[in-house]
């Protein structure tokens, strides 16, 4: 398995590392990170995932003191880590590791070479975008204005790289997520004209495909009736152009995703035809363990949205054993003990979501979690169980 061949791994370089001392070099140290991340990444277990993430950082970070060099190839690894850790972690914890990522950042700008300098400055602008995007409300649109008006002219400028250009989009999502009407489709109209920028330059390139489908799903929810659909179907149409040409499981999973949203706003028959096409994509991918996660949430919410039929109690244990669980992962395991007649395992994601959210639900999880301890309510003795008791009070204190 991966995993023992990665253990074994890190074990060798951890003898290294101790027969090395003080004069371990950064070579070794390098690989150390470089296996502990990967270890991270097909852990099953969340906690063991942030416990790999957590040694690869300190390793890294002492390593990247003792170089000297802001702009060492120890301190452009260090970054990275602290922004796959952040993905594991509640909101807080995950914008403190984003802080110090933007502040290694910042330092490397100052001293890399000039070839190096725009991989660096994209890097910067992803783990800017990323870190405002956990911010909330009024919050979120100060971060996002401000980044705004900070990188327009390097990221939309004459000179902007595709990689640039691709960071912009991100902020037009993230912008047109809080928007509405005229301003909305201003922001998306802009993200077209940026779209045939990138295509002009990457013809047939595999992020610009993905990044034209988010764009057209954002366009989407911003329209009503028929229009909803033709966007998504247009969203479709791209993607599967695209993978006639490549074979890509990112892609495949984007079109899944897609097929989902498209199967909520079509009739019953309809409807079951794209559920199960988003499956048989999803199905294909759940053992690959970079997408795992994903594509068993695509698999269970396709399931949920097909019928109303119990969901296989294995598929979710397969889930629930599969890192990241995030929000999306919460929410679904939710619903589907709730359609399992388990609304106390369906109360327990909603609180282990609100953890990881720090409290900040949305009102659709809000709800579900008042369904799910209405339900749990009304079972025999319920409401005399402590344990329903501090799930209760924890919903109330989620707002």
């Amino acid at each position: 398995r991966p995993q023992r061949a990665l253990e074994q791994g890190i074990a060798a370089l951890r003898r290294v590392a101790d027969a090395q001392g003080q004069a371990v070099s950064p070579d070794v140290q390098a690989q150390h990170a470089d296996a502990l991340m990967r270890r991270a990444r097909v852990d099953d277990d969340r906690d063991a995932a942030q416990r790999h993430f957590a040694e690869a950082v300190e390793i890294l970070r002492s390593a990247s003191r003792a170089s000297r060099n802001p702009a060492s190839p120890l301190a452009w690894k260090l970054q990275q880590v602290l922004q796959a850790q952040a993905r594991l972690l509640p909101h807080e914890a995950a914008s403190k590791l984003h802080r110090e990522a933007d502040a290694i950042l910042d330092a490397g700008l100052h001293a890399v070479a000039q070839e190096d300098r725009g991989a660096w400055y994209a890097a910067r602008v992803e783990n800017e975008l990323t870190h405002a995007a956990l911010a909330e409300g009024a919050t979120r649109m100060l971060h996002l204005r401000s980044f705004r008006e900070r990188y327009a002219q390097v990221l939309t400028g004459p000179d902007a790289t595709p990689d640039l250009l691709l960071s912009w989009l991100e902020l037009l999502a993230l912008e047109t997520s809080h928007l509405r009407g005229a301003a909305a489709h201003a922001r998306l109209d802009e993200g077209e004209a940026i779209l045939a920028r990138i295509d002009a330059m990457l013809p047939g390139n595999l992020h610009v495909a993905h990044a034209r489908s988010r764009l057209l799903r954002r366009r989407a929810s911003h329209s009503i009736g028929a229009a909803r659909v033709d966007a998504l179907t247009s969203a479709l149409q791209w993607l599967q152009a695209s993978l006639e040409r490549v074979d890509s499981p990112e892609l495949k999973l984007e079109a899944a995703d897609v097929l989902l949203e498209r199967a909520a706003l079509l009739p019953q028959a309809q409807r079951q035809e794209d559920c199960r096409g988003a499956e048989a994509l999803a199905a294909a991918l759940c053992e690959r363990p970079a997408l795992a996660g994903q594509a068993l949430s695509t698999l269970i919410e396709g399931r949920l949205r097909e019928s109303d039929d119990p969901i296989d109690a294995s598929l979710c244990a397969r889930r629930l054993g599969t890192v990241p669980l995030d929000l999306r992962a919460h929410e679904l395991l939710a619903r589907a003990a709730l359609r399992n007649g388990q609304p106390q395992i369906a109360c327990a994601h909603c609180e282990a979501a609100a953890q990881l959210a720090d409290g900040r639900l949305d009102s659709g999880f809000k709800s579900l979690w008042g369904d799910a301890s209405r339900q749990w309510a009304a079972m025999p003795g319920a409401q005399r169980d402590p344990q329903w008791q501090a799930n209760r009070q924890r919903l109330r204190a989620a707002g």
